[in-house]
């Protein structure tokens, strides 16, 4: 009885540890100035792409210069939105919250909609001219990591790793339905 007690309290201290412990973590990612993000974005694409010393020293600026243009290209926050503090203090859905909204004319959504458009073609614009600069010194496949946004790369590992929906897909074969 004694030594079962004595694992039940061993299992939540080390339950609690761990709880306070991804606490810690997220404040403590939370915290990161944006330098810091930036800095440590770059060393994990150095070592995911594997580079050298002096690759790494070509590669650092342009990376950095890279990262600071994308940023200033962020879309600003929409500004055809409810008012905020409308409805702060008081305990309402996300989807009353939506239905609050004022609903947007044609010439509104016309104008957003061009936004969104010119946005999109800065960053395209951009990525292919620090393609090409990443080109000069790594090769297609590394300057398409670095380039290509997060979720487009995801696609082939969660193939590949087993997840993702054609986990169930039957390989191969000569399949053929009939209605």
């Amino acid at each position: 009885m004694r030594t079962r007690d004595f694992l039940f309290g061993l299992g939540m201290a080390l339950l609690c540890s761990q709880v306070v412990n991804a606490q810690e973590n997220r404040q403590r990612h939370q915290r990161m100035s944006k330098e810091e993000m930036q800095e440590m974005q770059m060393k994990r694409m150095v070592k995911e792409l594997k580079l050298d010393e002096a690759t790494t020293a070509k590669f650092t600026p342009i990376y950095k210069e890279y990262q600071e243009a994308m940023a200033a290209l962020q879309p600003e926050r929409p500004e055809f939105t409810a008012p905020q503090g409308e409805n702060e203090g008081k305990d309402v859905s996300k989807k009353e919250e939506r239905k609050a909204r004022p609903q947007l004319t044609d010439e509104q959504i016309d104008k957003m909609m061009e936004k969104r458009f010119e946005q999109a073609k800065k960053q395209t614009n951009l990525r292919e001219t620090y393609y090409k600069k990443f080109r000069t010194i790594l090769s297609a496949e590394q300057a398409r990591k670095v380039i290509e946004p997060a979720q487009h790369q995801s696609r082939p590992q969660m193939q590949r790793g087993g997840g993702g929906m054609n986990r169930h897909r039957p390989q191969g074969g000569n399949f053929s339905f009939r209605h």
